[in-house]
Parts: C-alpha cells; sequence; structure tokens
C-alpha cells in the first residue's frame, strides 16, 4: 500500500504542500527495506523536492533531505549498485537548491559507486547532472570524457542537443579546431519543455563564453519566459552561472532592453536564433 501511495502522490495536485502524506508513505516504504523501497524514498524525496522549493515549504525541503538520508542509509546495506540511484538525486536536489560543493560532493562519491559496480548503467540526465555539479564548482569535465561517455548514452537516447549541452558543460579547450554545432529542430520540437528550455540555455551559455552578451541576455530571458527552467537540473545549474555573468557585462538600460526582447521572442523565435547562432559563429567546443 506505502509503494502504491507513491505512485499517486506526484500526480496528485491535492498533495501539494501536504509534507504528512509523503512522511507517511516515506515511512512504509522505510519499513519495506528492499531495493523498491529505495526507489520509493528517493523518489518520495525529489518529488517533495521539488513541490517544495516551488511553494517555498521549509519544512517539506528538511523532510526531502530526511527521506533521501533514509534512502541512503538502505542503500547502503543493499550494496554499491543501490547506493547509487540515492546518491545521484542526493546531487540533483542539492543543484536545485544551489548548494554547489554538497552537490559536487555526492557527485564524487557517486564516480566512487560506479567504479565499484561497473555494471551499472547510468543515463544522459546523470550524467548532465554530473557534468552541472563539476562545472559549478570550477572543476568541469573535460569535453572529450563528456563525449566518450554519450557514444554509449546515443545508442539508448541522448535526448536533445546532446552536443549542445555537452559545449556548454564540458571544459573549453581553445586549442581545438572551431566548428559549428548542428541542433536538430525537429526534435528540439518534440521533446519536453524542460528538455528544450535547457538547450536555450545551453546555447546562452555558449554565447557567453563567447562574448556575445546580447545573444546570451536574449536566450536566456526567452528560456525563462518559456517555462522549464526550474525543472531541468542542468538547465536551471547553467541559468544561475550565465545569468551574473550577463548582469556583469551589460549596463542595466541594455540589459534591460534585450531582456524584453528576448520576452518577446517566445520559444520557436529563440529556437531558430539559437540554431543560427550555433551554425554562424562556429563556437570553440
Amino acid at each position: 500500500a506505502g509503494y502504491t501511495a507513491v505512485g499517486y502522490l506526484a500526480a496528485e495536485p491535492a498533495a501539494a504542500g501536504r509534507v504528512d502524506l509523503f512522511t507517511e508513505a516515506g515511512e512504509c516504504a522505510w519499513h519495506g527495506g528492499d531495493g523498491v523501497a529505495i526507489m520509493s524514498l528517493t523518489y518520495l524525496a525529489n518529488s517533495l523536492d521539488a513541490v517544495s522549493r516551488a511553494t517555498g515549504d521549509g519544512a517539506g525541503l528538511q523532510q526531502a533531505r530526511r527521506l533521501i538520508e533514509r534512502a541512503s542509509t538502505r542503500a547502503g546495506v543493499l550494496g554499491a549498485e543501490w547506493e547509487v540511484l540515492p546518491t545521484l538525486f542526493d546531487g540533483a536536489m542539492a543543484l536545485s537548491g544551489a548548494e554547489w560543493e554538497r552537490a559536487a560532493d555526492r557527485i564524487d562519491a557517486l564516480t566512487r559507486l560506479r567504479h565499484q559496480s561497473p555494471a551499472v548503467q547510468l543515463s544522459v540526465w546523470a550524467l548532465w547532472v554530473e557534468a552541472a555539479a563539476r562545472l559549478a564548482v570550477g572543476r568541469p569535465l573535460e569535453r572529450d570524457e563528456i563525449e566518450r561517455r554519450l557514444a554509449d548514452l546515443r545508442r539508448r537516447d541522448a535526448g536533445p542537443g546532446a552536443e549542445v549541452l555537452a559545449s556548454a558543460l564540458g571544459a573549453s579547450d581553445p586549442n581545438l579546431p572551431r566548428q559549428p554545432i548542428y541542433l536538430d529542430r525537429g526534435q528540439l520540437d518534440r521533446s519536453t519543455r524542460a528538455d528544450a528550455t535547457a538547450v536555450l540555455i545551453s546555447v546562452a551559455a555558449i554565447a557567453a563564453r563567447e562574448g556575445d552578451w546580447p545573444v546570451a541576455a536574449r536566450l536566456l530571458a526567452a528560456a525563462r519566459g518559456s517555462g522549464g527552467v526550474f525543472t531541468s537540473v542542468a538547465g536551471l545549474t547553467l541559468y544561475r552561472l550565465t545569468a551574473p555573468q550577463v548582469r556583469a557585462a551589460l549596463d542595466k538600460p541594455r540589459r534591460d532592453a534585450l531582456i524584453a526582447e528576448g520576452r518577446e521572442m517566445g520559444f520557436a523565435r529563440a529556437a531558430d536564433v539559437a540554431i543560427e547562432w550555433l551554425a554562424m559563429h562556429n563556437p570553440s567546443v
């Protein structure tokens, strides 16, 4: 019954703000103590964390942290292959809260667990979480490392704009040849708004790195106005890292004008701008 309740909580609007419901379902999962319990506790923690951040519920955030800690405790009994899941989501939750050092610590732990359990296969989402956490603390993954890991993930599903995210999240090497990055507009249109927005933010981050502040400002504004900014961990991290750079590079009148322009563009026009910019400016990758 506790496991069944877990599946309904995230989809039920009436559950928003009901920390007691998440707590009760978490207690059921805690007493289960098996692999399903770990997945349930992790899922509950992630869902409660997202809801609580959206509503500013401090009690919910604290309970989400307790749930993910319980998941880690249970996983420690079952072995490294089970510890991977709560460790990854703990890192993602830390990124959502801009706790950069905690996120990086969790990702370092995840790397150790992956070496202990080489059979564990992580998704491309996990790769973006890891890359974002390392970028946030100034230790970005090398681009060739991201490409190496993407090579296997592409056989399953690397998601939209994988090359764009890899360029935005990976360490830039000025010695590599400059080349255009091609983005499939059809794939972008078919993706979720959170994924598509993350791609726009990634292009903004690359533009900022290249010193094209007007494009960066417009795309960040368009991304924020299109929704989904706060539902992609990698996108949100890139947004938080890039926005201060844009603010510092542009004076307020110019910045305000560009932000207004970006908001008026909407997602469709912003996607066209991003694709055109990538094709024309040959960013360093």
